[in-house]
């Protein structure tokens, strides 16, 4: 969206097809922009059979596991 990025105090990871949005948002927290990420969303029709338990579950897992790949 070429937003000007700058701190805050809480990054938003909000629910959609896309888990490059959880990486997007732990990219982030990594880089200090935050200290707290909040994922959004339980589930829309068209996601309940890829994310099962709700996107901000399954997103919150994919930015840990994100996070664990990129630690040496």
């Amino acid at each position: 969206m070429h937003h000007e990025l700058r701190p805050t105090d809480v990054g938003v990871g909000l629910g959609s097809h896309d888990p490059g949005v959880a990486t997007f948002t732990a990219d982030l927290y990594h880089q200090g922009m935050f200290p707290l990420i909040v994922f959004t969303r339980a589930n829309a029709p068209t996601t309940v059979e890829r994310f099962p338990r709700g996107e901000a579950i399954h997103y919150a897992e994919h930015a840990r596991n994100s996070a664990y790949q990129r630690t040496p």
